[in-house]
């Protein structure tokens, strides 16, 4: 495919910069909970209205992958 090779190598350069900086970030208890908090409040927000995915109708899944994301950071809360 003509011209995508500049893209491909952009992404392989955004890939091995995220690399190194994940490896340098501090995961805290206090990073889970805001993170597991935001998940859900953007799920009662708006995606529980819709209003995010109007024309793709991929608000349901994108509604369960928050709760799933926010159970992940608490096992012991999760539904199963």
């Amino acid at each position: 495919m003509k011209g995508c090779a500049q893209y491909a190598k952009q992404l392989i350069g955004n890939t091995k910069l995220l690399r190194a900086k994940v490896k340098t970030v501090e995961v805290t208890p206090d990073l889970f909970i805001t993170g597991a908090v935001d998940l859900l409040n953007e799920v009662s927000t708006s995606k529980v209205t819709g209003e995010e995915d109007w024309y793709s109708h991929t608000d349901l899944y994108d509604f369960a992958a928050n709760v799933e994301g926010a159970e992940k950071s608490f096992p012991c809360c999760s539904r199963n």
